[in-house]
């Protein structure tokens, strides 16, 4: 294996430079991550309004050819975003 690759282990990207693991999540929308957590919207958006990653997708509306930016989440940065905002809390 050469230096660029990245090989990937149960589901994660290895740093071979560092050796650290970057796990591997899905992309979800708003709803979807509110479901996976346990929790409700309001609750999603104080983590956007704290910081949490996001990212904006286009998405044509209805057929036109206006685009409406969709939120995108990735469930592997909102858990490590949560690991480290939370400081060990038990609490989501």
């Amino acid at each position: 294996m050469d230096k660029y690759s990245k090989p990937r282990v149960l589901g994660a990207i290895v740093n071979t430079r560092t050796g650290t693991l970057k796990m591997s999540g899905i992309q979800v929308n708003k709803s979807d991550l509110a479901h996976i957590f346990g929790v409700d919207q309001p609750t999603i958006d104080e983590w956007i309004r704290l910081g949490m990653p996001y990212m904006r997708r286009r998405n044509r509306v209805n057929g036109s050819s206006s685009f409406d930016r969709e939120m995108v989440f990735d469930t592997a940065d909102t858990i490590n975003w949560r690991m480290t905002t939370t400081s060990g809390q038990a609490e989501w």
